[in-house]
Formats: structure tokens, C-alpha cells, sequence
């Protein structure tokens, strides 16, 4: 008696919406708990058209927390499907967890070696030549060409595979040219340059396999044909620019 009394006293401190949205949701109250509310709503004498403004207010909140909610994971979408990956490594076989997926790989792969590459640009603006102006060149194309290939992807823009497959296809075949031309003289690295070519070569390949997945290919629209010439053609650039490279060291 003491409890059903308890209830009643907290119940008649919430507001007529509160009551209404608890009725209108009663799957976590009991059985009694909702008789009480209905006896409350009735001693306040609240008239019909009331009620309907009630319901209408709680209508547009559910509308207004729903479009809060999907503008959450709008933003947030990547960290989101991060954590379900994490959970449910299965997700992988949707196409929009892949996308979200191959666009984490890509971050990394870019925050991994950014400092790196930002160096290398500071050295080559800083020692201006003919040949640390193309160093440069390349590099600055490296540090733009991610983020607007993962902005591309994002929108699901074909461009944006083509643009990631050929650029990854051409340093992966220039790492491997560099690995296999070196291979002899490989036990003279130490081993941070050891484990950064070994770390580099695998990021790559790994973004390669999820590029060419074919659900990856499906999402984005990529035909067969497109996927040939466009590693083709970054497998010779890869070879080009690795003999160009020679070269101008030689």
C-alpha cells in the first residue's frame, strides 16, 4: 500500500505530456502503474483536443530525435561502423561497410606516413632545384590526392576508384621494384627502415585487395574493363617512375 501510494505521489508531479507519452509507451511500466496514470488524467479533466495536442507534441518529438539521431551517424558514420566492424567483422561483406572500411585504411595509411612525407616536402621546397621541384610536385600530389579520393568514395564517386586504384597500383609496383632492385643489400637496412617498407608494401596491398573486392567494384560502378586499364596503367607508371628515380640517383 505504501508503494502504491509512493507511485501515485511521483506520478502526479509529471506533466500531462509525460503521462500521455508513458501511455502511449507503457512497455516498461506495470499493468497498475498505467490505471494510476489513466486516473490521474482523468481528475485533470484534460479535454480531448488537449490530448491531441499532446500526441501531435510527441509525434514531432520522436520525428525531431529520430532526424537528431540520423545526423549523429551521418557524421559520425565512419567511428560508428568502426565499432561495428569490431563487433561484427561479417559487416564486411555489405557494401557500405567495405566503403567505410577501405576509407579507414586509406586514413591510416595517410596519418601513418604524412609526417614522413610532409619531411621529405619541407627538405625539397627548402633545397630548391629542377629535381626537388618534381619531388615536390609528386609529394604535394600524394598529400591531396587521400583525403579528396576519400571524399570521393564517401559520395560513391567511380572517380574516386580509379583515382585510388592507379595511385596505390604505381606506388605498390615502385616499392616492389625498389625491394627487389635492393634485395641484396636488404640485410644492411636496420630494422625501423626495414619494418616502414615491409609496413608500406602491406598497407598498400591491403587497400589494392579491398579496392578490387567485387562488392567494392559493385557499389562504386566499376566495370571490368575500367579495373584492367586502370591497373595496367599504374603498373607501367610504377615501372617508369622507378627507372626515372634510378636514374636521377645513378
Amino acid at each position: 500500500m505504501i508503494m502504491e501510494n509512493e507511485l501515485y505521489q511521483y506520478l502526479t508531479t509529471l506533466s500531462n505530456k509525460q503521462l500521455v507519452k508513458i501511455i502511449e509507451e507503457p512497455e516498461d511500466y506495470t499493468p497498475e502503474a498505467i490505471q494510476t496514470i489513466r486516473r490521474i488524467l482523468l481528475t485533470r479533466n484534460i479535454s480531448s483536443e488537449e490530448e491531441n495536442d499532446i500526441r501531435k507534441e510527441l509525434m514531432m518529438d520522436i520525428f525531431e530525435e529520430h532526424s537528431k539521431k540520423k545526423l549523429f551517424e551521418e557524421k559520425w558514420q565512419p567511428f560508428i561502423a568502426l565499432g561495428n566492424l569490431i563487433k561484427q567483422p561479417s559487416l564486411l561483406k555489405q557494401d557500405r561497410y567495405l566503403l567505410i572500411f577501405l576509407m579507414i585504411l586509406l586514413t591510416i595509411y595517410y596519418l601513418i606516413f604524412l609526417y614522413t612525407r610532409l619531411s621529405y616536402l619541407y627538405f625539397e621546397i627548402t633545397n630548391i632545384q629542377y629535381i626537388g621541384l618534381f619531388f615536390a610536385a609528386v609529394n604535394i600530389i600524394q598529400l591531396v590526392s587521400t583525403p579528396l579520393v576519400i571524399n570521393l568514395l564517401y559520395k560513391k564517386q567511380s572517380s574516386g576508384w580509379v583515382l585510388s586504384a592507379g595511385g596505390k597500383t604505381i606506388e605498390l609496383v615502385y616499392m616492389l621494384c625498389f625491394l627487389l632492385s635492393y634485395w641484396g643489400d636488404f640485410t644492411y637496412f636496420n630494422i625501423t627502415s626495414k619494418l616502414a617498407i615491409f609496413l608500406h608494401i602491406l598497407l598498400l596491398t591491403g587497400i589494392l585487395v579491398c579496392l578490387n573486392y567485387k562488392q567494392t567494384k559493385q557499389a562504386l560502378q566499376i566495370t571490368s574493363s575500367t579495373q584492367k586499364q586502370t591497373i595496367i596503367i599504374g603498373i607501367v607508371i610504377g615501372i617508369l617512375y622507378y627507372f626515372i628515380l634510378k636514374k636521377i640517383y645513378s
